[in-house]
Protein backbone atom coordinates (compact mmCIF):
# COMPACT_ATOMS: atom_id res chain seq x y z
CA UNK A 1 0.00 0.00 0.00
CA UNK A 2 2.87 2.35 0.82
CA UNK A 3 4.40 1.64 -2.58
CA UNK A 4 1.19 2.32 -4.46
CA UNK A 5 0.61 5.65 -2.72
CA UNK A 6 4.21 6.76 -3.15
CA UNK A 7 4.23 5.73 -6.81
CA UNK A 8 1.08 7.71 -7.45
CA UNK A 9 2.33 10.81 -5.64
CA UNK A 10 6.10 10.86 -6.13
CA UNK A 11 6.41 9.29 -9.57
CA UNK A 12 3.07 10.38 -10.98
CA UNK A 13 2.96 13.97 -9.75
CA UNK A 14 6.53 14.96 -8.86
CA UNK A 15 8.39 12.92 -11.53
CA UNK A 16 10.66 11.14 -9.05
CA UNK A 17 12.44 8.15 -10.61
CA UNK A 18 10.66 4.82 -10.27
CA UNK A 19 13.66 3.15 -8.58
CA UNK A 20 13.98 5.93 -5.99
CA UNK A 21 10.29 5.66 -5.17
CA UNK A 22 10.64 1.90 -4.64
CA UNK A 23 13.66 2.45 -2.40
CA UNK A 24 11.79 5.05 -0.32
CA UNK A 25 8.80 2.71 0.06
CA UNK A 26 11.11 -0.15 1.10
CA UNK A 27 12.77 2.00 3.76
CA UNK A 28 9.43 3.27 5.08
CA UNK A 29 8.03 -0.26 5.19
CA UNK A 30 11.05 -1.52 7.15
CA UNK A 31 10.81 1.38 9.61
CA UNK A 32 7.08 0.78 10.10
CA UNK A 33 7.70 -2.93 10.65
CA UNK A 34 10.43 -2.35 13.22
CA UNK A 35 8.50 0.31 15.12
CA UNK A 36 5.09 -1.34 14.96
CA UNK A 37 5.58 -5.07 14.99
CA UNK A 38 8.84 -5.47 16.84
CA UNK A 39 8.59 -2.67 19.39
CA UNK A 40 4.93 -1.83 20.03
CA UNK A 41 3.43 -5.35 19.77
CA UNK A 42 6.06 -6.78 22.10
CA UNK A 43 5.27 -4.18 24.78
CA UNK A 44 1.49 -4.30 24.45
CA UNK A 45 0.85 -7.86 23.33
CA UNK A 46 -0.84 -8.84 20.11
CA UNK A 47 -4.56 -8.48 20.86
CA UNK A 48 -5.52 -9.74 17.43
CA UNK A 49 -4.26 -13.22 18.23
CA UNK A 50 -6.36 -13.70 21.37
CA UNK A 51 -9.91 -14.99 21.74
CA UNK A 52 -11.24 -11.44 21.71
CA UNK A 53 -10.37 -10.57 18.13
CA UNK A 54 -13.07 -8.43 16.61
CA UNK A 55 -14.85 -8.05 19.96
CA UNK A 56 -16.86 -11.19 19.30
CA UNK A 57 -18.76 -11.64 22.57
CA UNK A 58 -20.77 -14.64 21.46
CA UNK A 59 -18.44 -16.99 23.38
CA UNK A 60 -18.29 -17.93 27.03
CA UNK A 61 -19.52 -15.05 29.22
CA UNK A 62 -18.74 -16.81 32.47
CA UNK A 63 -15.10 -15.75 32.28
CA UNK A 64 -15.40 -12.09 33.29
CA UNK A 65 -11.67 -11.81 34.01
CA UNK A 66 -10.99 -11.93 30.28
CA UNK A 67 -13.12 -8.83 29.72
CA UNK A 68 -11.13 -6.80 32.24
CA UNK A 69 -7.92 -7.31 30.27
CA UNK A 70 -9.32 -6.67 26.79
CA UNK A 71 -8.31 -3.02 26.68
CA UNK A 72 -5.44 -3.02 29.16
CA UNK A 73 -3.06 -1.82 26.43
CA UNK A 74 -5.03 1.44 26.24
CA UNK A 75 -4.01 2.29 29.81
CA UNK A 76 -0.28 2.15 29.04
CA UNK A 77 1.49 5.51 29.14
CA UNK A 78 2.99 6.76 25.89
CA UNK A 79 6.45 6.43 27.41
CA UNK A 80 6.00 2.64 27.38
CA UNK A 81 6.14 2.72 23.58
CA UNK A 82 9.21 4.97 23.45
CA UNK A 83 11.61 3.20 25.78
Amino acid sequence: MITVVLLAILTGIYDVEFEKTLLISLVLTLIAYVLGDLMVFRKTGNGASTNHAGNNHSGDHERHEDHKNETSWQRLPISAFLS
